[in-house]
């Protein structure tokens, strides 16, 4: 048994399982609706640091996606507050990445997390493939994160960006981030979910 077989939980019909902090076993190519957990998401999201790391200060993708959730039209805000949710399960792999992925033709990756966002859309009824608005509201808080948060040689390779959110961000810290994003959740469903 390799190393890396150790951190993989796989069912013989569903595939392949990441283990969640709320203790359920994750499908990553098979993803259930009861798999998924808001408490689980808003957890890993705010564990991880936007940029692959590489920001001034500590900051995260939940309070990304908080943000991003303040920027876009009020009928948008609970899919630009799950924009991001995929991640939770699948990590993020930064743009630069990603586009040189798009280069090599490699989209398993694009693959795997458009399916995780597929059945997300439908346990939290929201739209997927998303609207417009709200990767112009993506790239308003990118160009704030730029501003905010990255280091100046790091926000050098963000280019035609839009203008970014007049309001300054304090970043948060990773508890602070989760409950940030908790209650945007609730203040969005109104516990109805």
């Amino acid at each position: 048994m390799s190393d890396h077989s150790l951190n993989v939980l796989v069912d013989k019909d569903l595939g392949p399982a990441i283990g969640t902090v709320s203790g359920l076993r994750f499908h990553l190519l098979m993803p259930q609706a009861n798999e998924f957990r808001i408490e689980d998401i808003a957890h890993a999201l705010a564990n991880q640091c936007r940029f692959v790391g590489h920001t001034a200060v500590y900051y995260s993708v939940a309070q990304h996606s908080v943000h991003v959730s303040r920027l876009v039209p009020r009928g948008l805000a609970l899919t630009g507050l799950l924009h991001d949710a995929a991640e939770a399960y699948v990590g993020d792999m930064s743009r630069p990445l990603k586009l040189l992925f798009d280069t090599l033709k490699q989209d398993a990756f694009d693959r795997i997390e458009h399916r995780v966002m597929l059945a997300l859309s439908t346990v939290f009824s929201i739209e997927y493939p998303f609207q417009p608005e709200i990767k112009v509201a993506d790239n308003v808080a990118l160009a704030t994160e730029r501003r905010d948060v990255l280091a100046p040689v790091m926000s050098q390779w963000v280019e035609g960006l839009p203008d970014p959110d007049p309001e300054v961000i304090v970043p948060l810290s990773p508890a602070e981030a989760k409950a940030a994003f908790l209650v945007r959740f609730i203040e969005l469903t109104r516990g109805e979910l």
